[in-house]
């Protein structure tokens, strides 16, 4: 995958977006914020959707699968859950006695290729980012890490917590990931 290569076709997808953007050179300022905000959620996409055309996994680590796998289906147990205490607080009984009737799959067997395919694609996402921020020469030292989640209101001690509730490799990737998408934006 060429980097520069990617980074021309997201300028040229950027370029032709904001050009739609712009074409309406009347906007009032109120509405200046919104098109501000339109045009940097086009751009992330268009950066995501150039990735997404371009990156082929010739194949996936199994580990990291397995791991995603679970990740995955934790994250539907507990949104599974959830529900169930919603409904429980209203009616009195749970609605969804597993993940895959919350997804209306017709059965584990659908539900757990479902659980594949949004494993794969985690994956590729993760994989991908990995690259470019090696290729780029990216930086994500601890201090930045924990700078970022100052940023967004944990002190010493909740950063703590999110550290042992999800390890600091899973913490680091969520700023590598906005790392990444930054450096693309400059590109």
């Amino acid at each position: 995958m060429s980097t520069q290569k990617s980074a021309a076709e997201i300028e040229s997808r950027v370029t032709s977006r904001t050009n739609a953007v712009v074409q309406n050179i009347n906007i009032n300022l109120e509405d200046l914020g919104d098109e501000i905000t339109q045009t940097a959620q086009n751009l992330e996409q268009a950066i995501s959707d150039a990735i997404e055309d371009k990156v082929v996994v010739n194949s996936y680590p199994t580990n990291y699968m397995e791991n995603m796998k679970k990740v995955i289906m934790a994250q539907d147990k507990a949104q599974m859950e959830s529900y169930n205490n919603m409904y429980m607080q209203y009616t009195g009984s749970a609605v969804y006695n597993n993940a895959y009737e919350m997804y209306s799959y017709a059965s584990e067997a659908e539900y757990q290729a479902h659980v594949t395919e949004e494993a794969q694609t985690r994956t590729k996402d993760a994989l991908t980012l990995q690259y470019i921020y090696e290729k780029a020469g990216l930086s994500n030292p601890e201090s930045d890490v924990r700078s970022y989640f100052s940023d967004l209101g944990y002190d010493d001690a909740s950063f703590a917590e999110l550290q042992e509730q999800y390890g600091f490799g899973y913490l680091a990737q969520s700023v590598l990931s906005i790392k990444v998408l930054d450096y693309l934006k400059e590109t």
